[in-house]
C-alpha cells in the first residue's frame, strides 16, 4: 500500500515539473527573442504617405513609434513579432515581422471611421463602434474633402443639424433636432479642444460661430447629438460639437 502511494505520489510531481517547463517554455519565448531594428514606411491606397500614423508592437503598447511627413518610421521589436498600423480615418492593419526587411504597409479608408477613438460626450475615451450616444465625427482628411466655407458649412452635414448659413463665413443659424430656436447656436455648445468658445450661443451679432474658424489646426470634429451632451456642457440639450486641434504629435 506503501508503495502504491508513494508511486502516485511520484507520478504527480513528474506532472507538475512537466507543466512548470512547459508553462515557463510559453510565457519567455517572445521576451528571450533577440531585438531587431525594424523600418517601414505607411501610405494610403493612392500612394500618399500617412504622417502620424501610430505603429506598436502587439500586446505591448509601451513599445511604439509614429511615422513621419514622408511615412516613414523605425521601430525596435521583438523578432517574430506583429505590429499594429493605426490611424484616424483608417482601418488597423497588423502586420508580421519577418527578419529586418523594411516593411510597405498600405492603410484602407475607415469611411465610417469606426475604429476612431472619440473623446466628445464620455467620461473616457471610447471607440465610436462602442460609444452608445448619437455621434458623428469627421477627420482632419473628411473636412478637406468637405471643403468647408465656414464652421456652419462643415456643421450641415451632421445628420440631424438644419443650418442656415446665408451669413457668410459666420453669424448663421443651426437648429437641433427640430428643438424650437429663435436662431444661432441656441441649445447646441461649440467646444474646442473641450473648452466653450462662448457660453451664449445666440448673442446678437455674437453667434458662437464668430469664435471658431476650421483651418488647417483642426485635426477633427466630433458632434454628439443630445444623449449625454447636457451632461458635459451648458446649453446643450440640442447637442454639443467639439472641434479638436492638432498637437504636432
Amino acid at each position: 500500500m506503501k508503495k502504491r502511494l508513494l508511486f502516485i505520489l511520484c507520478l504527480l510531481l513528474l506532472i507538475n515539473v512537466a507543466r512548470s517547463a512547459n508553462s515557463h517554455f510559453s510565457l519567455y519565448p517572445v521576451i528571450n527573442r533577440p531585438a531587431v531594428s525594424i523600418t517601414g514606411t505607411v501610405v494610403d491606397k493612392t500612394g500618399q504617405p500617412v504622417e502620424g500614423a501610430t505603429v506598436t508592437v502587439k500586446g505591448d503598447k509601451t513599445n511604439a513609434t509614429s511615422t513621419d511627413k514622408t511615412g516613414q518610421f523605425k521601430l525596435n521589436v521583438p523578432a517574430g513579432a506583429t505590429l499594429v498600423v493605426t490611424a484616424v480615418g483608417y482601418k488597423p492593419v497588423e502586420v508580421a515581422v519577418a527578419g529586418n526587411t523594411p516593411l510597405s504597409i498600405v492603410l484602407a479608408d475607415d469611411l465610417m471611421e469606426l475604429n476612431t477613438v472619440v473623446v466628445t460626450g464620455s467620461t473616457n475615451p471610447v471607440r465610436k463602434l462602442e460609444s452608445s450616444v448619437a455621434l458623428t465625427s469627421f477627420g482632419s482628411k473628411a473636412i478637406e474633402q468637405l471643403a468647408p466655407i465656414s464652421t456652419a458649412d462643415l456643421l450641415k452635414h451632421v445628420p440631424g443639424f438644419l443650418v442656415e448659413a446665408s451669413g457668410g463665413e459666420v453669424g448663421n443659424n443651426l437648429f437641433a433636432r427640430g428643438i424650437p430656436a429663435a436662431g444661432g447656436y441656441q441649445f447646441v455648445t461649440i467646444e474646442e479642444d473641450g473648452m466653450p468658445v462662448f457660453e451664449d450661443g445666440e448673442l446678437q451679432f455674437g453667434n458662437a460661430d464668430n469664435w471658431i474658424r476650421v483651418d488647417e489646426t483642426t485635426s477633427r470634429l466630433e458632434a454628439v447629438r443630445g444623449g449625454s451632451g447636457s451632461i458635459f456642457a451648458s446649453n446643450a440639450p440640442g447637442g454639443l460639437i467639439n472641434f479638436i486641434s492638432k498637437n504636432g504629435l
